[in-house]
């Protein structure tokens, strides 16, 4: 009898994976000082900057803004920063030879809290057949299991995508970037 009662729990657990997941990255709700609309605006605006140059250089690059559900799980998997959002200093994070140029960053309110972060990435049959790359896929796969935004700047081609509730919207204008952010922040 109890091999039967483990049995089923292992295959609820192993069938409701990613709710289960989900759950938990929900229960890590952030706990960070909120900024001033004063700070979050100049953040808007720095990383709006950088994104533009990041894509007119074609410098692959992928920050995630934290909403309401906690990172610290995928924030751990990188290099802890504690930086003010500014332009100069995710251009930096993001050339091409740096250790921290890899992978994610994540921000917090106006506070770039860690680089080089590992992402989880959606499956291929997620993403509706198109040929992303890891960014991309990476992008989708954090808010599928969030409500963070997430920004990609495609390295092939220059192109700026946005992440929402595991949607990509590509090829994204500066207005409509900064639209995406201001409701982000």
């Amino acid at each position: 009898y109890n091999y039967v009662a483990l049995s089923v729990i292992l295959v609820i657990t192993i069938a409701f994976q990613p709710e289960i997941r989900r759950a938990f990255i929900r229960l890590g709700q952030a706990r960070f000082l909120p900024s001033s609309p004063q700070q979050l605006s100049r953040s808007v605006e720095e990383i709006i900057s950088a994104v533009t140059q990041l894509a007119a250089t074609k410098t692959g690059a992928i920050i995630v803004i934290q909403q309401q559900v906690g990172l610290g799980e995928f924030i751990d998997t990188g290099v802890k920063v504690d930086s003010k959002v500014t332009s100069e200093m995710l251009k930096t994070v993001f050339y091409l030879g740096t250790v921290l140029h890899d992978m994610a960053v994540v921000i917090q309110g106006d506070r770039i809290v860690a680089a080089r972060v590992q992402l989880p990435l959606a499956e291929a049959g997620a993403v509706g057949g198109r040929q992303l790359g890891s960014r991309h896929r990476a992008a989708i796969g954090v808010t599928t299991s969030s409500d963070a935004t997430v920004i990609v700047v495609s390295e092939e081609t220059g192109i700026i995508s946005v992440a929402v509730n595991g949607n990509l919207i590509r090829n994204v204008s500066e207005s409509q970037l900064r639209r995406h952010l201001t409701t982000a922040v």
